[in-house]
């Protein structure tokens, strides 16, 4: 979620501060459409050839004891809730499209219909705003002369095949409806749509100024209901300046925006693939006494059956899990020693009590005099390899 709107906030500054006055309105279009599928899919896609080395995971290891205390934590409760939240606004958009759609079909029912230039239009009293959707075009009531001008409009939408792109804005705000500056650029480029349908008229038709009128009028009758932020106002000013704007074409800004959107692809899915980390690939796992060599599954018996025998859990410490796991790094290196042994993530209610400092100690020592014959194998060589295990205190009776 952090970096879809990281996404969204540069790729806006980008367009508002460097690239809006400098390109065509097609140009654009281009522009934002691909910062949409910037913001909203780049967080899903995974590059493992770009990660790093991590520690190689091992099997849980589980202690059995008494006398311990449980307080309770809300992590999980959060994470969970937090899911929950995104679920229900993605359900929530679809079902808005459902209810949506419904409304159409009824315009589509009972609505007076006629074709024009080969599009079906319907004309319904309900129509908040004209509106294009599957080759039809959907008004309201209005006089002759403003509706060969909004006909004239909403066929231009047609032609530019704006539907695609409502399309694709509708699966990108259900799968991310809870980015804003998703929204913003939504809106950004629904505007476009608008002046790319404006100019499109204006050239067909030849008369800017009484277009632009038109605007105004239906404007003031509170016909346009925009599905934007931004008042009506100032969408029609917006509109009518680029009536009259000469369009601009500028190459070098579009390849050096795709190179922007694409510098900022890469740099996310790195930020991405540099967190979730490939674990490191041995041919043999190290040698413990008892086994024998290349068996991995003796490995993870006998580290299992030692962590057990040497750890004891003082009395009176307390965990904020249920049951505590500790996450533990290690390294045996290539003489076969065992060290660098660290804590990475504690369950300790008050991780600088003296008994949580009891229980590191206790898994420290457990890892340090694991009985190590042979070091890990690789390309026929002894590598020091770094090991993350989970060793996890329950109460007797639990696992």
């Amino acid at each position: 979620m952090i970096i879809s709107v990281v996404l969204g906030i540069l790729v806006w500054l980008f367009w508002k501060v460097y690239l809006k006055s400098r390109v065509s309105l097609a140009q654009a279009r281009f522009f934002l459409l691909l910062s949409v599928a910037v913001v909203v899919f780049i967080p899903f896609i995974a590059f493992p050839a770009l990660r790093e080395v991590a520690p190689r995971l091992l099997p849980e290891i589980s202690v059995v004891q008494n006398s311990l205390a449980w307080v309770p934590s809300s992590n999980k409760a959060m994470q969970f809730s937090a899911k929950l939240i995104i679920v229900t606004g993605s359900c929530v958009q679809v079902v808005l499209f459902i209810w949506t759609y419904f409304r159409i079909q009824r315009y589509r029912r009972k609505g007076q219909k006629s074709f024009i230039s080969n599009h079906r239009v319907v004309v319904h009293p309900d129509v908040p705003s004209p509106f294009v959707f599957i080759r039809t075009i959907f008004l309201p009531h209005m006089n002759r002369g403003e509706m060969n001008w909004v006909i004239e409009h909403e066929m231009a939408h047609l032609k530019l095949v704006h539907q695609w792109d409502s399309s694709f804005l509708l699966i990108a705000r259900t799968l991310a409806w809870w980015n804003p500056l998703l929204w913003t650029l939504s809106k950004e480029l629904k505007l476009t749509h608008e002046k790319q349908a404006d100019l499109a008229v204006v050239q067909s038709k030849g008369n800017a100024e009484e277009y632009a009128q038109q605007l105004v009028d239906y404007a003031v009758k509170g016909g346009f209901a925009f599905a934007h932020n931004y008042s009506i106002t100032h969408q029609i000013k917006e509109r009518m300046k680029n009536l009259n704007a000469i369009q601009k074409k500028s190459t070098s800004a579009m390849m050096l925006s795709t190179l922007f959107l694409f510098m900022l692809s890469f740099g996310a899915i790195y930020a991405q693939e540099s967190s979730a980390l490939s674990p490191i690939q041995v041919d043999q796992m190290p040698l413990l006494a008892g086994c024998e060599e290349g068996d991995e599954a003796c490995f993870n018996e006998k580290l299992l059956e030692h962590v057990v025998s040497q750890m004891e859990v003082p009395k009176g410490v307390e965990f904020t899990q249920e049951p505590a796991r500790f996450w533990v790094s290690f390294v045996i290196d290539e003489e076969g020693d065992v060290g660098s042994v660290e804590l990475m993530r504690s369950p300790c209610a008050d991780p600088n009590s003296e008994e949580c400092a009891e229980v590191k100690a206790e898994i420290s020592d457990a890892l340090t005099s694991l009985p190590v014959e042979k070091a890990a194998v690789k390309g026929g060589v002894f590598v020091k390899v770094e090991y993350t295990v989970p060793v996890v205190i329950a109460m007797k009776g639990e696992e």
